[in-house]
């Protein structure tokens, strides 16, 4: 195979697969793929997030505020545009999917979520999105100091948890290159 291909203009890569009875590949295990994927957010398309958001939604309709342990509650609206209901005691706010495709980009570029940089008219319910997103398994509530009152106060935010993926080298794919 590696004569035939030598003479190719263009590169080749050849990928070496592991030999073990247990290797099975990504498309007949797509489950391994997703615990693969939450262990490396970055990775991960909105639509997985989005999933992820209303499996949340679905389990725990029933959320607190982080700073002020006021109590709300989120609901998924299915029909028509995609959205987040959420109740609070004061008012009642519908978050589009376009916003969280938005919010799920800037985590993803940033690394971190707070509601002063959230995109798209969320900063005004940062206090509620913010639970909401912390309920995730790849992102953790932070406290971060106040630059204006040099930590006397802390504001909430949210940061990715990175969780080294346990590979076996027998399993890992390797890759060959021709030249």
């Amino acid at each position: 195979m590696e004569r035939y291909l030598r003479q190719l203009p263009i590169q080749v890569f050849i990928h070496i697969t592991g030999t073990q009875p247990s290797f099975i590949p990504e498309h007949l295990d797509p489950e391994s793929t997703k615990r693969w994927l939450r262990n490396e957010p970055r990775s991960m398309a909105f639509t997985e997030f989005w999933g992820d958001l209303a499996a949340v939604i679905e389990k725990t309709p029933t959320l607190v505020t982080l700073d002020r342990k006021e109590q709300f509650t989120a609901e998924l609206k299915t029909e028509g545009d995609q959205q987040v209901h959420l109740i609070t005691t004061d008012e009642s706010v519908h978050l589009h999917q376009e916003q969280f495709l938005d919010l799920w980009q800037q985590i993803r570029d940033v690394g971190l979520c707070i509601p002063q940089i959230m995109p798209g008219g969320l900063d005004r319910y940062g206090r509620y999105v913010l639970p909401l997103l912390a309920k995730l398994p790849y992102l953790w509530p932070i406290r971060q100091a106040d630059k204006d009152t040099q930590m006397s106060r802390t504001a909430l935010g949210l940061l990715y948890k990175f969780h080294p993926v346990e590979e076996d080298p027998e399993s890992t794919p390797k890759q060959l290159q021709l030249v």
